[in-house]
């Protein structure tokens, strides 16, 4: 072999080699590098957390065109509909619910499915107005609310969903029955009963049913349906208590009625009804909270309720409810019961245990230095606490003598014209 041909097969091995080493890292490479579709998805999360709404829907979009098979790909069609509804604005909020509900169409099994109904009822109720004003997304609000609640009974968000529910629906009574007073007050009498009738129907859980079923009563009485009238005064004077209950027996008793004692189970009901009383005063917390509200787009409905769930969850003060040990693999407390030992010829139950008695004499509770009682007889141990009893003139006979209010100090000028130059 001359060494030309030596020197030919020296370098095709050479170029074998290099090929082979090129190979060998490209595909090095290629296997450490992330995935297209996940360098998108987490770009795309990282410019949501960031609120570059815009930037954070192009990432998503283009994965979901990109690689419509990719795992990634429902959970970025979600995350474009939120980040249409963290934007907020009208426009921006009717964008997000369009795209909630092809979410649901096209991904009906997905996990996010029960949270992409329960905020398009959270945004509805972001674009709900005063109850005097238009009652569109309030109803709405209602309507996904209460279908929430049918697709998912058993969701860990339920009793919030249902506190929120009632929320929307006092606001919609609120403004039937501002309708119906406008009605009452001009004695149209026939137009206040109905809106007053549909608030009976359709919210017997107002806040306010007390003053809207005197009212209807009245209506009724002016409209001579005088055993109508006497059946909405008997429900209010049996199941509320206060002035509008107290007018309605005094109705009944001009009509010669017979009045209904007040059932205190549903008085109670009713009372845990009624909205709690706010106070005029308002705190600077309060007044700052205001101020934010008016000049933002407001809380977020759904994050209030996850609030809410986890307080409830919460219990304070005691270990981990059943639901917080279970998620949590942490076993929930069990209740300490204490015993004591009563002394003879007393007949209350043993509840607590008795105190720490002294080497010397087990029979002799130790004092609160710690030291045995030497010449104290037995002390009982629930008033173990408790100084003896004083003298037979000064005991305590329910009353206890006021002590002297104390001396008003005299100003500096009336001490000056007092005693004078």
């Amino acid at each position: 072999m001359n060494s030309r041909t030596k020197g030919w097969l020296v370098s095709c091995l050479l170029i074998l080699s290099l090929t082979a080493g090129c190979r060998e890292k490209g595909a090095q490479l290629q296997s450490s590098a992330t995935p297209p579709d996940k360098e998108l998805f987490k770009n795309g999360s990282e410019w949501l957390d960031k609120s570059q709404f815009l930037k954070a829907r192009l990432a998503f979009q283009t994965l979901i065109n990109t690689y419509p098979d990719s795992d990634l790909a429902p959970k970025s069609f979600f995350n474009i509909a939120d980040s249409y509804y963290e934007e907020s604005g009208k426009e921006a909020l009717l964008q997000a619910e369009t795209q909630y509900k092809d979410f649901m169409v096209f991904y009906p099994t997905h996990e996010k499915t029960a949270e992409a109904q329960l905020k398009i009822a959270a945004l509805n109720m972001k674009m709900m107005e005063a109850p005097d004003r238009d009652a569109t997304y309030a109803r709405r609000a209602e309507i996904e609310l209460k279908r929430f609640l049918e697709k998912y009974p058993g969701h860990g968000l339920s009793p919030e969903v249902r506190e929120d529910l009632k929320k929307v629906q006092d606001v919609l009574a609120a403004g039937e029955y501002g309708k119906g007073q406008f009605y009452y007050k001009h004695l149209n009498f026939k137009a206040a009963r109905s809106r007053y009738e549909e608030i009976v129907k359709n919210y017997p859980k107002y806040g306010s049913m007390d003053t809207v079923l005197y009212e209807l009563a009245d209506s009724l009485y002016q409209l001579d349906r005088i055993d109508e009238a006497t059946a909405v005064y008997t429900k209010l004077a049996a199941g509320y208590d206060g002035p509008k209950a107290a007018a309605a027996k005094r109705a009944l008793e001009d009509l010669e009625k017979p009045i209904p004692p007040a059932d205190p189970v549903l008085v109670a009901v009713n009372n845990a009804l009624r909205p709690p009383k706010a106070s005029p005063i308002k705190s600077p917390v309060e007044l700052a909270a205001m101020v934010k509200r008016t000049f933002t787009a407001g809380e977020d409905p759904f994050k209030k309720m996850v609030e809410r769930r986890e307080e409830r969850l919460t219990t304070k003060g005691s270990g981990p409810t059943e639901e917080l040990a279970k998620a949590s693999g942490e076993k929930p407390k069990p209740d300490i019961s204490v015993t004591i030992e009563i002394p003879s010829g007393d007949t209350r139950p043993n509840t607590l245990s008795p105190p720490p008695t002294s080497a010397s004499n087990p029979a002799a509770p130790l004092n609160p230095n710690g030291n045995g009682a030497s010449g104290v007889g037995p002390v009982n141990p629930v008033k173990s606490a408790v100084k003896e009893n004083p003298a037979p003139d000064k005991q305590d006979d329910g009353t206890k003598e006021d002590p002297k209010p104390p001396k008003k100090k005299r100003g500096l000028l009336r001490r000056i014209l007092r005693t004078g130059p």
